[in-house]
């Protein structure tokens, strides 16, 4: 992770160093602390997924953080929820259908493949859990029914500046566990179209 400031005693025996005869090879060797510093990230992000949700277009809207380890590997979490309301259930046979709603967050552990271009791909996954139910509606009602959710990614990225990128991709959403009247498991699973952008230091 970025440090968020320069020990103290170290900014002192730099500036002593630096008053020194030093060779002009070791002006121009790169000190350790900052090679570190230039290994590690953090970016954070928004996204949108696009697919089927119990037969009908549903988006999800979400956002992730992470730590980004040599450029290449990050760690982070990551979370989203259902924003459409076109898919929908009875949670009560006697009652009309009401809109699903349906949230879910995880660790999210992923890689970049880096290329000499603007463009790089990226590989990730979220691994986590969810909430399932019936948007609250005038009765009150509560059924949310707790889910296990895998969601594995990959993504072509550009950056458009150093601390930005936007991203165009698929995932796969895996859902498990489901109790709920009227809702199976492949309900709510299937392909998502993706669309992120993150900012951040790469």
């Amino acid at each position: 992770m970025r440090p968020l400031h320069i020990v103290a005693p170290l900014s002192l025996l730099v500036a002593v160093g630096s008053s020194l005869p030093t060779s002009a090879a070791a002006q121009r060797r790169p000190s350790a602390a900052g090679t570190h510093l230039r290994d590690y990230g953090l970016f954070a992000g928004l996204d949108l997924r696009f697919g089927d949700v119990m037969g009908e277009f549903g988006a999800f809207v979400g956002a992730h953080a992470a730590v980004l380890l040599k450029n290449r590997v990050y760690v982070g979490v990551s979370g989203a929820g259902l924003a459409t309301d076109n898919a929908t259930f009875s949670p009560n046979p006697q009652l009309a259908p009401e809109p699903i709603s349906m949230g879910y967050g995880g660790m999210l552990l992923g890689y970049v493949v880096q290329t000499p271009s603007l463009l790089h791909v990226t590989v990730d996954a979220l691994l986590g859990a969810g909430a399932v139910g019936a948007l609250r509606d005038r009765r009150g009602s509560d059924d949310d029914d707790a889910v296990f959710v895998f969601e594995p990614s990959a993504m072509v990225e550009v950056n458009l500046a150093p601390f930005a990128r936007v991203g165009l991709g698929a995932s796969y959403r895996f859902v498990g566990d489901v109790d709920l009247p009227g809702i199976r498991d492949k309900d709510l699973r299937g392909v998502s179209g993706a669309v992120t952008i993150r900012v951040g230091k790469f």
